[in-house]
C-alpha cells in the first residue's frame, strides 16, 4: 500500500489538474512519516492557495527530498489516479473499521448497548461519508434563501410554506411545520395526544410520511382514535367494539392507508430514541415526527429528571437539524396551572427550564370550558415562536371523533 500512497501523492504534485483530489484527503490516509508529512504540505499549500509543484514541495519538505524525488519521477502519467485512489481509500475504510470493531468488542460489557450501537452507527456514518461537506459561501445560501422566498411568494395565495397544521389560523402565525423542534404541552386528559395525532394526520394526507412515537399509547389505542378521526365513527363504538353496519361501512370507506407509521415502545431511552428516529428517517424519508411524550423519555445517564429532559430535548433539537424534519414533542405542563386556574406560562413547561429554551416553538392547549363535556372549547397557544408570530386560536375538540375545529 505504502507504493499506492506514493503514487497518489506523486500525482498530485504534477498534476495540477488532479489536485482538487486534496480536498478530499487528510493524513490518516497515508502510513509513513515521510507520505504523512509531504501530504501534510501539500495540504497546507493547498489551503493557502499557492503552486503545488516538484520546487515549492522540496523547498518545504527538504528532509524527504529523496522521497519526493522518487515519487514524482516513477509517475509517467495520472490515468491509473482514480483507481490508486480507490484503493487508498478502501484500505483507510479497512483500517477504520477494523478500530471500531476492536472498540465496539472491548467496550460491549461495559456499556450501555443501546448507546453503544448509536455510537457505531454515527461512526459509519462519517466513513460512508468521508469527505463531507456542511460548508456553504455565504452568498449561495443567499440565493438559495431567496429563491425559496420568491417560490413562495409567487405560489397560491394562503399556502402554507411549511408542512400545514390543518387549522387555517395556526397556519398562517406558524407558517406550517418545518424543521425545528416544537413542544406541544398541556395538563394530562385535556387531548394533546389527539391533537398531535390530527397534526400527524393532516400532514400524512399531504403525502407526508410521518411517525408517532407513542410512548404512553399502545398502537391499537392510536389506531383507534386515528378510524375515528377519518371515519367519523365515535370513538366509544370504536373502543367497545359495538360497530354498527352503517359504522362498519363508514370505516370501510374511509381512506385510512396514509403514510402514517406508530411505534410503540414503552422502554425506549435517549440512546434508542435517537437511533430509532435516524433508522425511520432513512427507511421511510420520514418527514414530520411526534413524540408523545418528552417526560416519558428515559435517559439512563442521568439522575435528575431536569437534566434528564433537558439532555433530551437538546438531542431532540440537534436531531431536527440533522435530519431536516420537524419534531413535534409533547410535554406535561405543572399542576400550579389547575391550582391557580389561569391559562399557562413557559415557566409551567414541567420538569425543566430547558424545554422552553431549546424549543424553536411551543404551543399550549388550554381548555376554556369543562372537560368532562363531549365537545369542550380550547384555546390553542402559540407562546414562542422563534422568528415568527404568537397568538391564540380557539378550537372545538370533539372527544368523541377526537377533531378539533376552529371557531
Amino acid at each position: 500500500m505504502i507504493e499506492i500512497e506514493q503514487a497518489v501523492i506523486g500525482a498530485l504534485i504534477i498534476s495540477p489538474n488532479e489536485q482538487h483530489y486534496i480536498d478530499k484527503l487528510n493524513i490518516d490516509y497515508f502510513t509513513t512519516e515521510s507520505n504523512k508529512s509531504i501530504f501534510r504540505e501539500i495540504k497546507k499549500l493547498r489551503e493557502s492557495n499557492l503552486p503545488i509543484d516538484l520546487i515549492t514541495i522540496y523547498s518545504v519538505c527538504k528532509t524527504f527530498g529523496k522521497d519526493i524525488m522518487a515519487m514524482t519521477s516513477k509517475i509517467s502519467s495520472v490515468a491509473n489516479l482514480d483507481y490508486h485512489l480507490a484503493l487508498l481509500t478502501q484500505a483507510k475504510l479497512k483500517t477504520d473499521l477494523s478500530k471500531l470493531i476492536n472498540t465496539a468488542a472491548m467496550s460491549i460489557d461495559y456499556t450501555d448497548t443501546f448507546a453503544l450501537r448509536e455510537k457505531m452507527i454515527l461512526e459509519l456514518e462519517k466513513m460512508i461519508n468521508i469527505a463531507p461537506s456542511k460548508s456553504l459561501k455565504i452568498i449561495d445560501a443567499v440565493t438559495k434563501t431567496m429563491h425559496e422566498i420568491s417560490e413562495h411568494q409567487n405560489s397560491p395565495k394562503g399556502e402554507t410554506i411549511g408542512i400545514s397544521t390543518g387549522l387555517s389560523t395556526l397556519n398562517e402565525i406558524t407558517g406550517g411545520w418545518k424543521p425545528s423542534l416544537v413542544v406541544l404541552a398541556a395538563r394530562p386528559g385535556i387531548g394533546k395526544s389527539s391533537l398531535a395525532l390530527q397534526f400527524g394526520k393532516t400532514a400524512a394526507m399531504q403525502g407526508k410520511p410521518t411517525m408517532i412515537i407513542s410512548i404512553e399509547m399502545t398502537q391499537n389505542e392510536v389506531a383507534g382514535r386515528y378510524i375515528s378521526s377519518i371515519s367519523q365513527v365515535p370513538l366509544s363504538a370504536i373502543t367497545k367494539a359495538s360497530l354498527s353496519e352503517r359504522q362498519w361501512t363508514e370505516i370501510h370507506s374511509a381512506k385510512l392507508d396514509l403514510p402514517l407509521f406508530v411505534d410503540d415502545d414503552e422502554n425506549i431511552n435517549l440512546s434508542t430514541l435517537k437511533v430509532k428516529l435516524r433508522e425511520y428517517k432513512r427507511l421511510y424519508n420520514i418527514e414530520l415526527f411526534i413524540i408523545d411524550y418528552l417526560q416519558l423519555v428515559e435517559n439512563l445517564n442521568k439522575f435528575s429528571t431536569n437534566d434528564s429532559i433537558s439532555e433530551v430535548t437538546v438531542a431532540l433539537k440537534k436531531l431536527s437539524k440533522e435530519l431536516s424534519v420537524p419534531i413535534i414533542a409533547l410535554s406535561q405542563l405543572s399542576r400550579d396551572l389547575e391550582k391557580e386556574k389561569r391559562e399557562p406560562r413557559l415557566s409551567d413547561l414541567r420538569g425543566s427550564g430547558s424545554i422552553e429554551q431549546d424549543a424553536n416553538m411551543v404551543i399550549f392547549l388550554y381548555p376554556q370550558t369543562d372537560v368532562q363535556e363531549p365537545v369542550v372549547q380550547c384555546d390553542i397557544i402559540v407562546a414562542k415562536n422563534r422568528g415568527g408570530k404568537i397568538g391564540s386560536i380557539r378550537t372545538e375538540f370533539f372527544k368523541n371523533t377526537q377533531q378539533f375545529r376552529e371557531i
